[in-house]
C-alpha cells in the first residue's frame, strides 16, 4: 500500500533542492516551476516555500501573485512585518485592502493567541457548568438566570470559535 512512498519522498526532497540551489544562483524562472509544483501537490502550505514564491513573482513585476502568495503566508503565519511588507507593495501600486492598521494588528493577535483566550472562556463555563451540576446533586435551588446565562455564555463561546474560520 505504501511501496514507493519512501521513493517519493526521496524525490520530492531532491526536487526541492535543485529549486533551492536554482533560486539561489538567481534562476528563478526554473526555481518557480518546481515550487509551483510542490506548491500544487503538497496538502499543506509551506510558509517558505510561498515566501520564494513571492519574491520570485515580485522579482518578475507579477505583484497580484506576489500579494497573493504572501496573503497565503498570512495565513499561516501572520507577522507585523508581512503585513507591512504587503501594504508597502500595494501602495506602490496604487491598491487598496492593503492598509496595516490597528484593526489589522489586533486580529494578528487574534490570530496567534486567540487560542488561549478561547480555553480560559471554556474553562470558565466547565466550571460554572460544573458547580451548577454539584448543586443539582445537593438539591439547592438554582435560579432559571443562571442556567439561561450558562446556555447563552457556552453557545457564545462556540460561536467565537467557530466564526473566525468562516471569516
Amino acid at each position: 500500500m505504501l511501496t514507493g512512498f519512501p521513493a517519493r519522498a526521496e524525490q520530492t526532497k531532491s526536487e526541492l533542492r535543485r529549486a533551492d540551489s536554482l533560486f539561489a544562483i538567481g534562476k528563478y524562472a526554473e526555481a518557480s516551476l518546481v515550487y509551483k509544483k510542490k506548491a500544487l501537490t503538497s496538502q499543506k502550505d509551506n510558509p517558505d516555500l510561498l515566501l520564494k514564491l513571492a519574491y520570485i513573482s515580485l522579482k518578475s513585476d507579477d505583484y497580484t501573485r506576489g500579494l497573493y502568495y504572501l496573503s497565503r503566508v498570512a495565513e499561516i503565519k501572520p507577522t507585523p512585518q508581512l503585513y507591512q511588507e504587503m501594504e508597502s507593495i500595494a501602495a506602490k501600486y496604487h491598491l487598496s485592502g492593503y492598509e496595516f492598521d490597528d484593526y489589522g494588528y489586533f486580529s494578528i493577535l487574534y490570530r496567534r493567541y486567540g487560542h488561549f483566550l478561547h480555553l480560559l472562556l471554556l474553562t470558565l463555563g466547565v466550571y460554572v457548568f460544573a458547580v451548577l451540576i454539584i448543586k443539582i446533586r445537593k438539591g439547592e435551588f438554582i435560579q432559571t438566570r443562571h442556567k439561561w446565562t450558562l446556555v447563552f455564555y457556552l453557545s457564545g463561546i462556540i460561536g467565537l470559535i467557530t466564526i473566525p474560520d468562516f471569516y
